[in-house]
């Protein structure tokens, strides 16, 4: 099957979307369809990767669009709202898959109205990444033309799995829904029971200046590394000498992807009890959900899991198979196949 996907952004950019999409194409070429990802995100030299990519800009939109066509998709698979912008400039024979990776909230002002109005009308499957992302959708009432369906997204598994180590990793964007300030507070409270712990924070963001100047002044930044962004072997290695990871982000987060590549690698998750997360950790089975805000709880989870190896162990081996079982890029191929064969051979 011929497939393109339309993001903007994409990588170089690391975020959950991207790494998905990545994830998806991935497998699907390895299952031996024509993948292309059509993007705006401009890159000094082209990545290797095992799909190819065709980046657009003003300069060269027209060849593009015309290389589209010539391409000729069987399927199309949008990834944002803006999307629906280039795709209403190609012109040919394709069914429309729509992937919701957010919540989705319904803005009343003309143009996002209008986008609604758009996907409603064109898009013949829309894809929500988690049942929190799915139950907005719905809620919203904005798309009652289109079925949507909710397919979780999945990793990569590592060669092999975690052997249970001493340190805590965060990853994620440095911003304040992710609540890197509450895990900080929380960090506080574990040094004082566990003093040679290190907290491993991975990634970059606005809020990176603040929370480092946080970190010094509740004393903990000399047993916190800062360790900017890093790709998925990079993140691997980090993961492999992990105790836990930690998610404490402070909104409804939709999916929550860092918290299955922890458990695909043998890691328990401590998580804040929102969104999708809620989905992904079994509390008190493969890691504990805590509620958002509360690094009181959130210190004494960490401390459990830090004074009790075999416990650690035992979540990471049952996050394992959960993650093996419910969020493997495989099982995501396979759905989205699915869902690809389901659109194509729809006649109506």
């Amino acid at each position: 099957m011929r497939i393109l996907q339309i993001c903007s952004p994409f990588l170089p950019t690391q975020g959950g979307r991207e790494v998905l999409v990545d994830t998806l194409c991935r497998e699907l070429a390895v299952r031996g369809h024509e993948l292309v990802v059509a993007t705006e995100t401009q890159v000094d030299s082209e990545l290797d990767l095992p799909y190819e990519v065709w980046r657009i800009d003003e300069s060269n939109r027209q060849q593009c669009l015309d290389r589209i066509g010539r391409f000729q998709p069987e399927v199309v698979n949008l990834h944002t709202f803006d999307s629906s912008l280039l795709l209403s400039q190609i012109r040919g024979d394709f069914k429309t898959v729509f992937t919701f990776h957010n919540a989705h909230i319904s803005i009343n002002n003309p143009v996002s109205r209008f986008m609604v109005r758009w996907v409603d009308k064109n898009v013949d499957t829309i894809v929500a990444v988690s049942d929190f992302v799915h139950s907005t959708i719905i809620a919203s009432d904005d798309f009652p033309s289109v079925q949507v369906e909710r397919r979780w997204n999945g990793v990569m598994a590592p060669a092999e799995p975690n052997e249970i180590g001493t340190d805590l990793v965060f990853t994620g964007r440095l911003s304040s829904e992710k609540g890197v300030g509450v895990l900080l507070l929380a960090f506080e409270q574990v040094l004082s029971k566990h003093p040679k712990t290190a907290l491993k924070i991975i990634g970059d963001g606005p809020y990176r200046q603040a929370l480092e100047s946080i970190a010094k002044r509740l004393g903990v930044f000399e047993s916190t590394q800062f360790l900017g962004w890093m790709n998925q072997s990079e993140l691997s290695k980090e993961l492999f000498t992990a105790r836990a990871m930690i998610v404490p982000s402070v909104w409804q987060e939709p999916f929550g992807l860092v918290a299955v590549e922890a458990m695909m690698h043998g890691v328990p998750v401590i998580a804040s009890d929102v969104g999708g997360l809620r989905e992904i950790v079994v509390d008190q089975e493969s890691g504990y959900l805590v509620a958002p805000g509360d690094h009181f709880k959130m210190a004494e989870r960490i401390s459990t899991l830090l004074s009790d190896r075999p416990l650690a162990k035992k979540m990471g081996q049952k996050g394992l198979e959960r993650a093996n079982l419910l969020f493997s890029a495989s099982r995501m191929a396979e759905d989205y196949e699915e869902i690809y064969m389901n659109v194509v051979t729809n006649e109506e």
